[in-house]
């Protein structure tokens, strides 16, 4: 087999190429914030690139940190709204929830999450018509307007981060209807749960063709590739960050040719064989009639969720091994899918393309004679204790450091399926 991470063996490291350039002297409008006009002004002169460029990524954090006035690591409405009115945004605050709720969609985020760190890097990186492009004196005068405005609001008693367009009006449908569409509307959340099995607010395409195959989706992986990045596409979602839960919600409940609409019952009974895979809840006995052909696979699970500050050398270095599966199996079906297998790559070197780990994934299936529900603990085994060209060694110490890495995405999923 092929190794993750290189062409023969995972030792030899992939370098994508990098984004991003000089700073240009142009500063195209944003969609999101087309109502706002800046001046043009020339691109500073480089003094050495590495230097520049820590330079720049200082000030976009500085101003990134003086915008999250609550402190949660993303700028939502309001706190995004500082930036928006440094770059020239003028129209009332009805208007920015608007442009706000568009730029989070056409940038892959969630509106009720907001803008992190990196999204807004990028913005302001951004050259084209979807940016929002600053030079490094742009950003310094940024700086200076938000820190005034912010101290404005703090002494206003502004709360952080609230939604800058006034609630809705109280719900005129009757009682019971209220009631009913509160119910789906939980059940379709507790799916996106289940589905989401990273925990990180966004269905990957590994993810969502977790939800397809529910619906009853049979192509292979090379249709379901096209059909997801048509979906994100036409929504306006970058595909490297996937769907977020209010678009799979209206997804769902979209009855046009569109949409993927399901039933209460249908969805009901996708919840109940999500849950069915993930076992019982830790802590609960089960049945042993409950135990079937995956069961040797699934113990890495149960060993990664031991503690998370569990390095144990449950029988010795096949022990560790098989947390380290347990941590990376982030759907706990007792397999490895392309994106949990390339969570393992990624951590032992590869710094290819999509297409380049598609290509890697698939050698992998082939050649270990997979089937399509990904690697097994077996195989993952297999390849770290390879030392050949066709393995992926890894010491006990890089193993216990990649645990170490996985251990908060363990913790996540753990808090996420706590009641």
């Amino acid at each position: 087999a092929r190794p993750p991470g290189q062409d023969a063996g995972a030792g030899k490291k992939k370098k994508g190429k990098k984004k991003g350039g000089d700073e240009g002297a142009g500063a195209p409008a944003m969609s999101a914030l087309d109502a706002y006009s800046k001046p043009q002004k020339p691109a500073e002169p480089p003094t050495g690139r590495l230097a520049a460029a820590s330079k720049r990524a200082e000030l976009v954090r500085k101003v990134f940190s003086i915008c999250d006035m609550d402190r949660d690591g993303f700028l939502k409405v309001q706190e995004l709204h500082l930036f928006a009115l440094g770059m020239g945004f003028e129209d009332p605050p009805d208007k920015w929830a608007e442009e706000y709720e568009t730029l989070c969609r056409e940038h892959g985020a969630d509106p009720r999450d907001g803008v992190d760190e990196e999204m807004l890097i990028r913005l302001v990186d951004d050259e084209s018509e979807k940016g929002c492009y600053c030079t490094n004196a742009e950003l310094k005068t940024l700086i200076t307007f938000v820190e005034e405005e912010a101290k404005k609001r703090k002494a206003n008693g502004a709360a952080p981060g609230a939604p800058a367009s006034p609630a809705p009006p109280p719900s005129s449908r009757p009682p019971e209807e209220s009631s009913q569409e509160n119910q789906r509307q939980r059940s379709l959340e507790r799916l996106f749960a289940l589905c989401d099995a990273d925990c990180d607010g966004h269905l990957n395409i590994d993810e969502m063709r977790t939800f397809a195959t529910l619906t009853g989706f049979e192509g292979g992986l090379e249709e379901w590739s096209s059909e997801f990045e048509t979906l994100c596409s036409e929504n306006n979602v970058d595909s490297t960050i996937g769907i977020y839960q209010d678009l799979f919600i209206e997804f769902v409940n979209d009855e046009s040719d569109a949409g993927q609409y399901c039933t209460d019952d249908e969805v009901a009974e996708m919840i109940s064989t999500l849950e069915s895979r993930r076992g019982p809840p830790k802590g609960s006995s089960a049945p042993a009639a409950a135990v079937d052909h995956r069961e040797e696979a699934s113990a890495p699970a149960a060993a990664a969720s031991a503690g998370s500050g569990s390095l144990a050398k449950v029988g010795g270095r096949a022990g560790l091994v098989a947390e380290v599966f347990g941590a990376l199996d982030a759907d706990e079906d007792g397999f490895l899918c392309a994106s949990e297998m390339r969570t393992f790559a990624e951590l032992s070197g590869f710094e290819g393309s999509d297409a380049d780990w598609a290509e890697e994934y698939a050698s992998i299936v082939q050649d270990q004679k997979l089937g399509p529900e990904g690697v097994t603990f077996d195989c993952l085994a297999g390849l770290v204790d390879d030392e050949s060209d066709d393995g992926c060694y890894l010491s006990d110490d890089e193993l216990k450091a990649m645990l170490t890495t996985l251990m908060p995405q363990v913790q996540a999923r753990a808090e996420a399926r706590a009641p």
